[in-house]
């Protein structure tokens, strides 16, 4: 028969041997920062009865059990014999708010049923997918290929990145400049948003007005398009500010008013500097075929069959509604290419 803790003396005991589980001086993890080995207590002690809430008991083992599922970090703020006592209030009062929740039906809401929905996936994935993938799989040799295949990631000049408003005459070019760059110099913050309204409303180029007028980094690297005229590269090139304002660059499509939005700095890693990064990556690569695998042999167990024209119809309404003006996700992203400053 299980023993009820009800005095502080014996809550006491309890307290001090949550103390006593692993955070205080974890093992270094081997995996992830939220992989770090934990050790199980005996089945006697997990079985004490350390608070009753009605007829629901909290268990010491379900305590150990909250504990042991925190990230290490997480895990160290509970050191102390009085932070366990906190943990332990916190947890008796969560329980309390979830039985109440559960009491008035929350537990069949749509939207817990799916957030649920969402923790069970992440926790099958996990256990069948993410756990078996370990850095000791990713052979040296794939390291080493990916670090030569992929040049720029590891090894770049510093590059600007520049937006631009198009104009198709002169006259209007000299006058939307001289606005613009003195608009410019007179903000103390926003340069690149403020740039973007005279983008949005003055250029005449449609696949960089809507996006702040972003033309993306320069000087572009291996296969990257040039992205705009020759003349416009080359004026590019004699920019050095940041946020500073070209004078009006003649092309063959119009008048280009160039801005420096940003500035990267150049890369130069050596293989072991990047080799954590490449390692990482290429174990997400590993997980992603699992997922992909798993999900495939899951799917022809159950005869998944998918209606096309009816996926083709939602696909259509979903795009009509992302293409509204002001909807999540209507204005272009920004082109590619580091940490801007």
């Amino acid at each position: 028969m299980r023993t009820r803790f009800r005095n502080r003396a014996c809550v006491a005991v309890v307290l001090t041997l949550l103390a006593g589980l692993p955070g205080c001086k974890p093992e270094r993890p081997v995996g992830r920062i939220d992989e770090a080995p934990v050790q199980a207590k005996p089945e006697k002690t997990r079985d004490w009865v350390v608070a009753s809430i009605g007829d629901r008991d909290i268990t010491f083992g379900e305590l150990q059990d909250v504990l042991d599922s925190l990230p290490v970090f997480a895990r160290m703020r509970y050191q102390s014999l009085e932070r366990r006592r906190d943990f332990l209030e916190a947890y008796v009062q969560y329980v309390i708010l979830a039985l109440a929740a559960e009491s008035e039906g929350y537990g069949k809401d749509p939207v817990v049923l799916e957030r649920l929905k969402g923790d069970l996936v992440d926790r099958f994935l996990q256990e069948r997918v993410d756990l078996k993938v370990k850095t000791t799989d990713i052979p040296e040799e794939a390291v080493q290929a990916w670090f030569e295949g992929h040049p720029f990631e590891f090894k770049a000049p510093a590059r600007k990145r520049v937006a631009q408003v198009l104009l198709k005459d002169r006259a209007t070019a000299d006058t939307i400049g001289f606005r613009i760059r003195k608009t410019i110099e007179s903000l103390d913050q926003n340069h690149r948003e403020e740039f973007g309204r005279f983008a949005a409303r003055y250029s005449a180029d449609p696949a960089t007005k809507d996006k702040g007028g972003d033309l993306g980094l320069f000087p572009r690297l291996g296969d990257e398009p040039a992205g705009a005229p020759e003349v416009v590269v080359e004026a590019v090139a004699t920019l050095s500010g940041l946020f500073e304002v070209s004078a009006p660059i003649e092309a063959p499509d119009g008048f280009h008013v160039l801005f420096i939005s940003g500035m990267v700095s150049a890369i130069d890693e050596t293989l072991d500097q990047a080799r954590p990064r490449i390692v990482e990556r290429l174990m997400a690569e590993s997980r992603d075929r699992l997922r992909a695998s798993l999900v495939a042999d899951l799917s022809r167990r159950v005869a998944v069959r998918v209606n096309p024209d009816v996926a083709a119809a939602v696909a259509a309404e979903v795009q009509a509604e992302a293409a509204k003006p002001g909807a999540l996700g209507s204005e272009a992203a920004p082109a590619a290419g580091g940490g801007v400053r």
